[in-house]
């Protein structure tokens, strides 16, 4: 039994066989279709598990900004063999802008928020700087122009 929907990515094969690039979440993503594309990469849908580990996530804000290889992606993100670690989609988290006093509680959710019942999108800079942390971390959210430090104060 299935405990976590599998995560499709695209991947950017590059034109000699063997070669990887990039991960996408995004097919409209800037990167993909500027760069790769110009260097002769074709791109596959792959399930998360199926990710080699030598492949990068893409940095564009639209796909995986702030995941540094597959494994940290695998590993926060969660897949159906492995289980996310830390924070995941579906828990509220308490956190603050570091050195802030304004505390918010959101529930982290898949695909487009309702702000009206305190969600935050999966797909937002600062959901993504703190799934797969922990209670007591300190994560940078990167937003347009600036990096913001958070602390997560309590996940239910």
């Amino acid at each position: 039994m299935r405990t976590l929907p599998l995560v499709k990515v695209l991947v950017a094969r590059g034109p000699k066989p063997g070669t990887w690039t990039r991960i996408h979440r995004d097919p409209g993503c800037s990167g993909l279709r500027k760069g790769e594309l110009a260097d002769g990469a074709s791109y596959l849908e792959l399930d998360l598990d199926d990710l080699p580990e030598s492949v990068k996530p893409c940095q564009f804000p639209c796909c995986y900004q702030g995941y540094a290889t597959a494994s940290d992606l695998k590993r926060r993100v969660g897949t159906p063999s492995r289980p996310a670690e830390g924070i995941r989609v579906g828990q509220e988290v308490e956190f603050r802008k570091l050195g802030g006093s304004e505390l918010m509680r959101r529930r982290i959710v898949r695909g487009p928020a309702d702000r009206s019942k305190d969600e935050l999108s999966d797909e937002t800079p600062i959901a993504r700087a703190m799934i797969g942390r922990e209670a007591g971390d300190v994560a940078d959210a990167e937003l347009p122009g600036k990096t913001i430090q958070i602390e997560i104060v309590r996940v239910t």
